[in-house]
């Protein structure tokens, strides 16, 4: 058995609620990590040799697909990704840019709560992809000053990041956060999709969605998904 291999079964077999039965793949091609629902499967990039914290990010991926994190499920990616693209009226990929941010910090709290050490992997990560000027402001630099409050990873300070510390919207998207993991303890698949929209929403207004440097991002595919009516009218003021 390879190191990555067995640094996956570790974590699935120590993280509790236990992960569901998820595939590991190494990939040169891949730029980074990260997990497809639909197969199941979790693709590692070949550079995870250069890192110290590859159990971290194995986790992360993992708590992707778990019964405590976000999305989940299939279904639930599909239907969060129908939900913000006719409440935001965007496209999915820009659906999917926006709940990338809520997905992260959900799933590094939950990797937080096993005892990994999420500060020194967000500190590596940026290291690796830092927020550069032509970052600023977009929802890669947003996910990073969330990751400051709720892990210490070191940012420098911006303009931007004094804009959003200043706009009453950020503590709210940081409480709404705080509810939804806490929500995702009772394992249950049905998630309040009323505050992952309404997290969304924030998010779309705090920064410019974007993808991150890495290009990651989850893949999930809307084929075949049937978008949700009836939102009732969020209230952001």
């Amino acid at each position: 058995m390879s190191v990555l291999h067995e640094m996956f079964r570790e974590v699935t077999g120590s993280f509790s609620p236990i992960p569901p039965p998820l595939r590991l793949k190494e990939s040169e091609r891949a730029q980074t990590f990260g997990i497809d629902l639909s197969k199941m499967e979790i693709v590692a990039p070949g550079y995870w040799r250069e890192l110290k914290h590859t159990k971290e990010l194995l986790g992360h991926e993992v708590k992707h697909g778990s019964a405590d994190g976000l999305p989940y499920t299939y279904r639930n990616a599909l239907r969060f990704e129908a939900y913000v693209m006719k409440w935001l009226d965007v496209p999915l990929e820009t659906a999917r840019m926006i709940l990338n941010v809520i997905y992260d910090v959900i799933v590094d709290l939950k990797v937080k709560k096993e005892g990994l050490d999420v500060r020194g992997m967000s500190v590596e990560w940026l290291r690796r992809f830092p927020v550069k000027k032509e970052n600023e402001g977009t929802s890669y630099h947003l996910l990073q000053i969330l990751y400051k409050d709720f892990f210490g990873t070191p940012l420098e300070k911006t303009r931007y990041e004094h804009e959003v510390r200043s706009n009453p919207l950020y503590p709210k998207l940081k409480r709404l956060l705080e509810e939804i993991s806490e929500e995702c303890e009772s394992l249950s698949e049905e998630r309040d999709v009323q505050k992952i929209v309404e997290a969304a929403e924030i998010v779309a207004r705090l920064s410019r969605p974007s993808k991150p440097p890495e290009g990651e991002l989850l893949t999930f595919s809307l084929i075949g998904a049937t978008p949700m009516l009836g939102l009732t009218r969020l209230r952001l003021e």
